[in-house]
């Protein structure tokens, strides 16, 4: 087994606050590990060079709240309305991370593969966005990319 050395930690990784860094040095290796997968594979299912700039500042709508909220339901439901363009990846967390929020507007926009120029609403669902302080910004992000987004957050009782 390997330990993760200070140069790669989770804890030293873009967007995540600092939020692994009580952990031990293998764990957080592993962690990192884990989110380095999930941003490789965001990248191979959504590569920059298939972006276009969108005509309209994203998303028109913004689904966040508490896990296991139904955030899912209500955009699957809101997606299957005609005029709305269903977005590829679920949970994007673009606004979540300053190392998402860095691949550009320009990879956002290509999330909908054209709904915008279409004119179609775009929006997207995340409960990432909630999560403070492990994803500090987020809010200050979305608001930033469209003053005008409607946000609707879902609460559950437990």
């Amino acid at each position: 087994m390997t330990t993760a050395t200070a140069d790669s930690t989770a804890s030293n990784q873009p967007g995540n606050g600092g939020a692994t860094a009580g952990l031990p040095g293998e764990v957080q290796g592993r962690i990192a590990a884990f989110f380095e997968r999930q941003f490789a594979e965001r990248m191979r299912t959504h590569p920059a060079d298939r972006a276009a700039e969108s005509p309209k500042p994203l998303p028109d709508w913004a689904i966040i709240g508490a896990a296991k909220s139904a955030t899912t339901s209500l955009c699957a439901t809101l997606q299957a309305m005609p005029g709305v363009a269903p977005v590829a990846i679920k949970e994007s967390d673009y606004f979540a991370s300053e190392r998402m929020h860095a691949l550009g507007q320009a990879w956002y926009a290509s999330l909908w593969e054209g709904g915008a120029a279409r004119g179609e609403s775009c929006g997207e669902a995340s409960t990432a966005y909630t999560r403070r302080p492990m994803h500090e910004g987020a809010a200050e992000r979305l608001a930033a990319s469209n003053p005008d987004c409607r946000v609707v957050y879902l609460v559950r009782e437990p």
